[in-house]
């Protein structure tokens, strides 16, 4: 197995992170849109002037630059500081029984959450008009329970039964809670 040590694995990170941030300034350039996450969708609100008068280019550069990558370092740190017991509010809060439930089907709500959302989305009038704070958080808890409940059906049907398999055909115990 390849072994870089701990130099070597900083400078990767640092290096992909990197690549990662120019690659987001390129692809902001090059399609002279603000980096989101249905980026795929290009709705024709969003033009040359879609931001009117205002010149927030460099801004859009530097968000794109970075906003995935730091909220990924960030999230890294948590878990680290969770592992080697240094953050022990936070790791009293996430080890507490009552998010096993969520625990066990967090896998499928992540790899379906897109289709409720998008689903959400898409039923909606466009251009969106969020008239209060309750719009916003109508959207939120159908998502949420849409992705909750399609997570639980795939969990249910797909993820115990192939680990139920792995179980009988593997000579290993397999932890399972």
């Amino acid at each position: 197995m390849f072994k870089c040590g701990r130099v070597g694995g900083w400078t990767g990170s640092i290096l992909i992170i990197s690549i990662s941030s120019i690659l987001n300034v390129h692809e902001t350039i090059r399609n002279n849109f603000p980096p989101a996450v249905l980026h795929w969708k290009h709705l024709e609100m969003f033009n040359q002037d879609w931001l009117g008068d205002w010149d927030w280019t460099l801004y859009h550069l530097l968000y794109g630059a970075v906003f995935r990558n730091l909220f990924a370092i960030s999230i890294a740190l948590l878990i680290y500081n969770c592992h080697v017991s240094e953050s022990d509010p936070f790791n009293k809060i996430l080890s507490l029984k009552l998010w096993m439930p969520l625990s066990s089907i967090s896998y499928s709500v992540y790899l379906i959450h897109v289709v409720p959302i998008t689903f959400t989305f898409l039923l909606d009038q466009f251009p969106m008009t969020y008239t209060d704070k309750w719009h916003i958080a109508f959207h939120y808890l159908v998502q949420l329970s849409l992705s909750i409940a399609i997570g639980f059906i795939v969990t249910m049907s797909v993820e115990i039964p192939f680990r139920n398999l792995e179980r009988i055909f593997s000579k290993k115990k397999i932890h399972l809670e």
